[in-house]
């Protein structure tokens, strides 16, 4: 991933099962973020929206 929100330049190896730890404001969640706009390419979805990324905390 290069230039991706906060990642400027990550490689990631994934396995069957890959967890992400870190500290706060580490990448973790940006992360994901770009594995799911990946994913939906992949499979040519309509790309998600900064809507869908946004977290009610009430």
């Amino acid at each position: 991933m290069e230039n991706y929100l906060s990642l400027r330049n990550v490689t990631l190896p994934l396995k069957p099962l890959t967890v992400l730890v870190g500290p706060n404001a580490s990448g973790k969640s940006n992360t994901l973020r770009s594995l799911r706009l990946l994913n939906s390419m992949l499979r040519f979805e309509t790309p998600p929206t900064t809507a869908d990324f946004i977290q009610d905390r009430g």
